[in-house]
């Protein structure tokens, strides 16, 4: 709209309130519009930020404030012992510091030591022992060579041992437990997040795998954050996703070179810390539970090449189950 229109518009409005002087009301309308163009365009919108801010706070709505029923009822059900715990793996060590949680869990280690395998162990077992369904994103593993590792597990011997009919049947339970997401192509995290919300509306998910993070797209887009804070972006995505979905979710990780660096009294790499994940403490920061695997691998005794450390670094909700500790144990036959 021309200035004169705006001129002729707004004075026509303000005389209908029977205005005195309407000279000076034209005035007063040509000083406000040449103000108008004075201002800064950030200053009017800091303006309606200012107004929009001053409404949610007047607004009355105080729904953000914890429930004290619900915490009271929370707190006596623990007292009770009516909180359930999580799911057992079947091992009772174990058990003591790692249950199966519906949480963003992370898990890393140093490389070739067996992230994955372990982790496919213990999908695996979930699935057998409590039902769980599983979504896995494997970018530097064959499907097909997933899916086998998964066979071999569920039924407990290698796939050239097995028929023909027990191939088949344990492939179909594979196929009931676990979906595969192609890895054909390189994907970021929003990617899988899109990927696993279509996936739920299609069918019940209670866990998701996603080996290893550290192979996803970077995609910031036009945005102007740097990398760490993307990647603080992606933790708080994954976690958002699990607590609004009750799903679990289990990152492997790489861990960074120079933690191989660090060596034990044998001379021999040791355990990498949570710290020492490839993207640091953000990603401790952000996890309910965070587990390091390690094994040895260049150990002269083959023997203890087998034996593979679980160390649990982190348990947020202890009062349903686990607690930090590190453990070894006897995994395999490589």
């Amino acid at each position: 709209m021309e200035e004169d229109e705006v001129v002729r518009v707004l004075t026509r409005e303000i005389l209908k309130r029977d205005v005195d002087d309407e000279q000076q009301a034209v005035r007063t309308i040509k000083e406000a519009m040449e103000k108008g163009k004075q201002d800064p365009i950030r200053t009017t919108i800091d303006d309606e930020r200012k107004a929009q801010r001053e409404l949610l706070i007047n607004d009355g709505d105080m729904s953000f404030i914890s429930s004290d029923d619900e915490d009271f009822r929370w707190i006596d059900d623990y007292a009770n012992g009516r909180i359930p715990v999580g799911l057992d793996t079947g091992d009772p060590e174990m058990d003591k510091y790692f249950r199966y949680k519906k949480e963003f869990t992370i898990v890393n280690g140093h490389s070739n030591v067996g992230k994955t395998t372990m982790v496919l162990y213990l999908m695996v077992n979930a699935a057998i022992r409590h039902g769980w369904k599983w979504v896995v994103y494997s970018s530097e593993n064959r499907t097909a060579s997933l899916k086998m590792s998964l066979i071999q597990f569920a039924m407990n011997k290698p796939i050239s041992s097995m028929n023909h009919m027990e191939r088949k049947r344990a492939y179909e339970w594979v196929g009931e437990h676990f979906t595969v997401i192609s890895n054909k192509q390189v994907y970021s995290y929003s990617d899988i997040i899109v990927f696993l919300e279509k996936i739920l509306k299609q069918q019940e998910v209670d866990a998701v795998f996603v080996d290893p993070y550290n192979s996803l797209k970077l995609d910031m887009g036009n945005s102007n954050i740097g990398t760490h804070d993307y990647h603080y972006e992606a933790a708080s995505e994954f976690l958002t996703f699990s607590t609004a979905n009750n799903v679990a979710v289990w990152l492997n990780m790489h861990a960074v070179t120079e933690a191989q660096r660090r060596k034990g009294d044998d001379g021999l790499p040791v355990a990498p810390y949570a710290e020492d994940t490839e993207g640091g403490g953000k990603f401790v920061n952000r996890t309910d539970c965070f587990i390091t695997i390690h094994r040895k691998v260049q150990h002269p005794d083959h023997a203890q090449r087998k034996v593979t450390e679980f160390h649990v670094r982190k348990v947020r909700d202890v009062e349903t189950g686990g607690e930090p500790h590190h453990s070894t144990t006897q995994f395999g036959s490589k």
